[in-house]
């Protein structure tokens, strides 16, 4: 079988803590990169951590992970999955963005306790990718204000 499309996911954290401000500049220059590249996804922002889906050819998602690897604002990434997928999870967002609380997490997610630091880069919170998407398509499909 021949996929087009991969999805690539991973967490970090932020180098210091991100303004709302910050992250709306953070959004907007996303969601312009990534339309031009034909990238879809989801941002989810909690603690000063992030964990993000990217879908889109492989060239164009292997560049965008690229350049966040060098994004001064991130540190401590953890790339969790690499896959061909058959459809997009997120076809109509160029960068859709949640920022859940703990108590939604919480209930999301089972057996989610929140620690002090970097919640989404933690093996303990995270431990591998079936964790990862399973919380990233808690959000698929839904009509979420921060999706563009």
């Amino acid at each position: 079988m021949i996929c087009d499309v991969i999805h690539l996911i991973y967490a970090s954290r932020a180098v210091t803590p991100m303004s709302d401000g910050a992250l709306a500049d953070l959004l907007r220059q996303s969601r312009e990169l990534n339309q031009r590249a034909q990238i879809t996804g989801l941002l989810l922002s909690v603690a000063d951590s992030f964990m993000q889906v990217l879908e889109g050819s492989d060239a164009a998602v292997q560049e965008t992970y690229a350049r966040i690897e060098r994004d001064p604002r991130h540190r401590d990434l953890r790339l969790l999955v690499v896959e061909p997928i058959a459809d997009r999870q997120f076809p109509d967002w160029s960068m859709g963005f949640e920022h859940p609380d703990d108590q939604l997490l919480a209930r999301v997610l089972p057996g989610y306790l929140a620690p002090q630091t970097a919640p989404l880069v933690d093996p303990a919170v995270v431990p591998h990718a079936a964790v990862a998407e399973y919380l990233l398509l808690q959000y698929a499909g839904r009509g979420l204000a921060g999706g563009v």
